[in-house]
């Protein structure tokens, strides 16, 4: 029994020795000691909400790259650190510059006791598309990821903020016909057909700018028009413009040009103003006056009057 335990003991020995002897060194391996690393993203907030179709913004990133050298490493080399956005709206586009980072490691010779960082910088560069709702927030993500290199283990970190896209108005009035016909003394209706393509509620103002002397025009109460882009339906409505065609006795033939003005703002703030659009449209007015009926009324009763008075006249 002893010698059978002998035998074990001795080929355990004898695997182990031919087990170092044959396995390959950390060093052949390339293994390095590793230096811990952190790799920190702070991104500078964007105050100002960024206008649509209008350029971009720049928003500034800083990656800090910072090292523990706890293994006993003699010498550092520089890692590279790749910068992603990793999230964004649908209604932003994003790039960032650079997207990739070499931060320069500088130690010193105290192998085993040695730590710093180094921070280097990127821009974010932000654009709003003709899809963004105003006002609203958006998130926007970035990744930045270190590379292991040499002692340098890898790292990685992230940070997030948020834009928001600022008010932009575009509103077009339509209208089926421009020109119409009529009578003297007669109302004549042109529907304008108003459509708001910004991206807020906007509130829809209309003024006459132009218009015959002697002519009366009565311009549409104003009008609130829902944005598409903030899950409105009612972004078209039909707004009246009514024009007064002239009389005065005996045959008229003119052409009146009516010039009718729209201007908007954001519904919830007349301070910021929108887009402003015309419509212009011709009336031409032909025939003769035709008095209505108190005006006959009328006529006939002085001229009762008059008779009345003459026949009196007589008597006296």
């Amino acid at each position: 029994m002893a010698n059978t335990m002998k035998r074990i003991v001795l080929s355990a020995l004898a695997v182990a020795v031919v087990t170092v002897a044959f396995a390959p060194s950390a060093q052949a391996q390339g293994l390095a000691p590793t230096c811990d690393t952190t790799t920190a993203v702070r991104i500078t907030a964007h105050q100002a909400p960024i206008r649509p179709l209008s350029g971009f913004a720049i928003l500034e990133v800083d990656v800090t790259y910072s090292w523990f050298n706890t293994q006993n490493a003699a010498s550092f080399t520089a890692s590279k650190i790749s910068l992603t956005v990793e999230t964004n709206q649908a209604w932003t586009i994003v790039t960032i510059s650079p997207s990739n980072l070499f931060p320069v490691v500088t130690p010193s010779t105290n192998a085993g006791t040695d730590s710093g960082s180094k921070t280097e910088k990127a821009e974010l560069f932000v654009v709003t598309t003709a899809d963004a709702p105003a006002f609203t927030p958006g998130n926007i993500k970035v990744k930045a990821n270190a590379d292991r290199n040499g002692c340098l283990g890898s790292s990685s970190g992230e940070a997030e903020t948020t834009v928001q896209a600022d008010f932009f108005s575009i509103i077009d009035a339509t209208t089926p016909t421009t020109i119409q016909k009529s009578g003297p003394q007669q109302q004549v209706v042109f529907p304008m057909t108003v459509t708001n393509y910004g991206n807020a509620n906007t509130k829809i103002f209309f003024d006459v700018l132009s218009q015959p002397e002697g002519w009366q025009v009565v311009p549409p109460s104003e009008v609130i028009l829902e944005a598409r882009q903030q899950g409105g339906k009612a972004t078209t409505k039909t707004a009246n413009m009514v024009v007064q065609t002239p009389w005065r006795n005996g045959y008229l033939n003119e052409v009146g040009a009516v010039t009718m003005r729209m201007t908007s703002n954001y519904a919830l703030d007349t301070k910021v103003p929108g887009d402003r659009a015309t419509i212009s449209s011709l009336t031409t007015v032909i025939g003769f006056y035709v008095p209505g009926i108190d005006t006959l009324l009328l006529v006939g009763g002085v001229g009762a009057l008059a008779v009345a008075l003459k026949h009196r006249r007589r008597d006296v």
